[in-house]
């Protein structure tokens, strides 16, 4: 049952933050210096990753709790089966 819950919950649909496209890039820093609209990507990439971040993790826990439920599952399957 457990494992079940788990792997719902892994595989829910979540939105993530992804905002910069190519599109608005182009559109918003056609005439600037590369220097700048790199540094200012940089300081977007880590707004979305600092936002992506802790759901990423807590789907990673769910994961390796999943496979410790589905290995103990297994075990008592394999106990069931040869007693």
């Amino acid at each position: 049952m457990g494992v079940a819950v788990l792997a719902l919950a892994i595989l829910w649909p979540y939105q993530w933050r992804f905002v910069m496209s190519a599109e608005t890039i182009i559109s918003n820093y056609r005439d600037t210096k590369f220097d700048v609209v790199q540094g200012e990507l940089a300081e977007f990439h880590e707004i979305n990753h600092d936002l992506n971040a802790t759901k990423l993790g807590r789907l990673f826990r769910c994961f390796q709790i999943a496979c410790v439920f589905l290995v103990a599952e297994t075990i008592a399957w394999i106990l069931n089966l040869s007693g």
